[in-house]
């Protein structure tokens, strides 16, 4: 893997333990979801 590319996912992955990250998604998308299935915590950081 690409050493700044490394950096970035290292950055992005401390601000996400340190709360930094939002994780609430919009109601415009969870209104387009198939309620059918949860969202999972993987799924919810992607968003």
């Amino acid at each position: 893997m690409n050493a700044s590319l490394l950096t970035l996912l290292d950055d992005y992955n401390a601000l996400s333990r340190r709360g930094v990250i939002r994780r609430d998604i919009p109601d415009y998308v969870t209104n387009n979801l198939n309620p059918r299935f949860t969202i999972r915590e993987y799924q919810k950081e992607g968003i």
